[in-house]
């Protein structure tokens, strides 16, 4: 069991042993409120008065009773409350020495909470309500002219009481708590007992189904096996045709064996070809190339010698305009020297 596991269990124990004394404690709580009005009408201190007081004081544990899932709060509301009676009980008698054992018996009783903060709580109520009704309300505290030593010995007492309550309260809540853990280990392993019987159930089921099932497959397995033998004796004639075949097969694998070695042989000498192809192709494309240039020098020189003809062109009609303006020019000359 986990850590967590055990600590879920343990507060839960104590939640529902607190919520179950709680709801017991809230009927002892409210048995106060009448008994504080009988003590009031002996003692001719206000009926009324007790009546209110007594219900103030028990309103706090019971609205946490009733409305609150804190169920510790709730109990240590319930030390506060019965040791408020006490002090009300007191103030109702005049201080009657004797009802000063209602405190007393309200920290036994609260034992049952099994919660040590009860107790505390509890005495913690009685030192403020002495000391406080000792200044203010002395006549409330004793019926008769007590000094604050009375006081003193009253929470000595209390103190008295209180310790070995507490260790009570404490042994108490372990006893419960582990009582608790218990109760879940049991209650767990009661669920896991259920679910694998319920699964050993199903197992038996499946494994009487499957005796069944077996039973009908064992009949059929030997007709299986009859069918298997008959089978086998066919298997053998087949292996024998087989062999034959694979005889033949055999030979035509080796014919097959040569063909294919001939014609990767072929493969090859064609690949070859191939190489002496691809190299006289690539031998003729860089002749080729060549004989480009060569015609592309032949266009260029062609194109000067182009140039060439066509000034010749122009310096030859040049000179056909040149040489008759010339001779005219000359035949000028000589007529006007015969002049």
């Amino acid at each position: 069991m986990s850590e967590n596991t055990r600590e879920h269990l343990m507060y839960e124990a104590e939640s529902s042993y607190l919520k179950s004394i709680n709801k017991i404690m809230l009927w002892a709580m409210l048995a106060h409120i009448p008994i504080m009005a009988i003590v009031s009408s002996f003692f001719n201190t206000g009926i009324f008065t007790a009546l209110i007081m007594a219900t103030l004081i028990a309103s706090l544990p019971t609205v946490f009773t009733l409305f609150s899932q804190n169920h510790r709060l709730t109990a240590i509301s319930y030390g506060v409350g019965f040791i408020s009676m006490s002090g009300l009980l007191i103030h109702l008698s005049k201080g009657m020495i004797e009802s000063h054992f209602h405190i007393f018996v309200s920290l036994a009783c609260l034992i049952i909470f099994a919660n040590p903060w009860v107790i505390l709580a509890a005495a913690a109520t009685a030192a403020v309500h002495h000391i406080g009704f000792y200044f203010f309300l002395p006549q409330s505290l004793f019926n008769y002219q007590a000094s604050f030593l009375i006081v003193v010995v009253h929470a000595v007492f209390v103190v008295l009481e209180t310790i070995p309550c507490m260790w009570i309260a404490q042994k108490f809540k372990t006893f419960i708590v582990k009582q608790g853990v218990v109760l879940g280990n049991i209650e767990t392993l009661s669920r896991t007992m259920n679910v694998m019987i319920s699964k050993l159930n199903t197992n038996n089921q499946e494994l009487f189904n499957s005796s069944e099932s077996q039973g009908v497959a064992v009949t059929e397995t030997a007709q299986t096996m009859h069918e298997i033998s008959q089978m086998a004796v066919q298997t053998a004639d087949n292996a024998e045709i087989s062999k034959n075949i694979s005889e033949k097969g055999k030979q035509s694998a080796e014919v097959g064996k040569r063909a294919v070695g001939e014609m990767l042989h072929s493969i090859d000498n064609i690949k070859k070809s191939n190489s002496d192809v691809l190299s006289q192709i690539k031998l003729n494309n860089d002749e080729l190339e060549q004989i480009v240039g060569v015609i592309k020098q032949i266009e260029s020189k062609a194109q000067i010698i182009n140039e060439i003809v066509f000034q010749t062109k122009l310096l030859s009609l040049f000179l056909n305009l040149l040489i008759p303006a010339y001779r005219k020019s000359k035949r000028l000359l000589q007529k006007q020297k015969k002049r």
